[in-house]
């Protein structure tokens, strides 16, 4: 090889990472770095993976195991096995998948409101042109942002305890700079689980929201 063109081929080698900000414990194989620029720089885990709060391991899931556009999502306690599909998430160029419904992490309503309360929920998967409300990237110190709304993040509903009973919803709102804990969350992949169920799924559906 020419020396020039080893020389380009280490220049691009060792910059790109740093261009991108790509953290290496998540690095991906990839072909066209133009298709896959999300998946390269996302954070998030290959396969199928728990997404967990850090304040209490709950993990989202979409309200009462819906699979119908528009459930809310909530965090609940995590189940094993086969029956844990709802509560299993992929990430594939910039969308977040649920494994059961195969629907997508969403803004409910399409944009953030600024003076009420914007709720996650799951929905169709939309043209990429079309999906700035459903685009996510992880953000160093654990945070889940809108990938085009920044400042924004995954945060944990409820005061004075409240965000640990099961079922609290899940808002974008705000990062905070202190006292953030109800705002940061971690994966696990699927593989690392038993093969078992635990605990039971709730048997009833409460109607009203924490």
């Amino acid at each position: 090889m020419p020396k020039k063109r080893r020389e380009l081929k280490y220049i691009i080698k060792t910059t790109l990472p740093t261009l991108l900000h790509i953290n290496n414990h998540s690095k991906r194989k990839v072909g066209n770095i133009g298709e896959n620029m999300l998946a390269i720089e996302s954070g998030f885990p290959e396969g199928w993976f728990y997404i967990k709060s850090k304040t209490n391991d709950h993990v989202l899931e979409p309200h009462c195991l819906s699979v119908n556009a528009g459930a809310r999502i909530v965090a609940n306690k995590q189940r094993f096995g086969f029956d844990a599909d709802s509560q299993l998430w992929n990430y594939d160029n910039g969308y977040i998948v649920n494994k059961a419904s195969g629907k997508v992490l969403d803004i409910q309503g399409g944009y953030i409101r600024t003076f009420h309360r914007t709720y996650l929920c799951q929905w169709d998967r939309k043209p990429s042109t079309e999906a700035s409300n459903q685009n996510w990237t992880f953000l160093p110190g654990g945070f889940i942002s809108p990938a085009f709304h920044e400042g924004f993040v995954l945060h944990l509903r409820g005061h004075f305890g409240r965000s640990n009973i099961e079922g609290t919803q899940i808002l974008i709102h705000q990062a905070k700079d202190d006292d953030h804990h109800k705002q940061t969350w971690y994966f696990e992949p699927e593989q690392n689980q038993p093969k078992i169920l635990s605990p039971p799924i709730p048997k009833e559906c409460p109607d009203y929201f924490f």
